[in-house]
């Protein structure tokens, strides 16, 4: 048989190795051997991807919105549970009226203040909204002299520390105080609104109400 075995018979043989088990061999890849340059572009697709195998760490940070997800299947947020149903105009209190100064069963003016009289010049009046902020208009003059006492603000209606407001007019030069109901406080200047000149506007002066 040796005289027989030549170069052709060699390769012919291991053609025919290759041909029967050649291929399983080169197909068997060993552990780890895949990586992503292995992979051909969209070669994953959803079927061979498992259920549940994909995590919230594995997601990229804002890639998924509103779009993608169905609102329907989330709950309601236990701190907005009310939000819903809430009804502003029903869960509010309704807003104060206006407390026109000098009118009757409200406070009146004092060291002969009174309202302006010009045209267009709202009366002297005060209100609360419904958060609890106070609200203050109109014109006043005549008082006998500057930084006197105008009325009066009733309990409830005072801001808790004196407050300072620039007038309109005159800037820094004019302020008007608004006394609130601070202990050691003089009865006569709580709730006092008083002006450094004899035409004074309240209008845009607001601040929260004493608690």
């Amino acid at each position: 048989m040796r005289p027989r075995l030549t170069y052709a018979n060699v390769m012919a043989t291991v053609a025919v190795f290759i041909a029967l088990g050649g291929s399983a061999y080169a197909f068997h890849l060993g552990k780890n051997s895949v990586g992503s340059k292995q992979l051909k572009k969209n070669a994953v697709v959803t079927a061979k991807v498992k259920n549940e195998a994909i995590t919230a760490a594995k997601v990229k940070r804002g890639a998924l919105t509103g779009t993608q997800i169905n609102a329907a299947t989330l709950g309601t947020v236990p701190d907005a549970a009310h939000a819903g149903s809430a009804d502003v105009a029903t869960s509010l209190p309704p807003a104060e009226r206006w407390h026109a100064v000098g009118g009757p069963g409200e406070p009146q003016f004092q060291n002969g203040c009174h309202n302006s009289g010009l045209p267009d010049a709202a009366t002297v009046r005060f209100y609360k909204d419904q958060i609890g902020i106070v609200h203050l208009e109109g014109i006043y003059n005549g008082c006998s002299t500057e930084n006197v006492t105008a009325f009066q603000l009733p309990a409830g209606f005072r801001p808790r520390p004196n407050l300072n407001f620039s007038l309109p007019l005159f800037g820094e030069e004019g302020v008007v105080v608004v006394y609130g109901s601070a202990p050691n406080l003089p009865p006569g200047d709580v709730g006092a609104v008083q002006c450094p000149v004899a035409l004074c506007i309240l209008d845009g002066i607001t601040y929260p109400a004493e608690t």
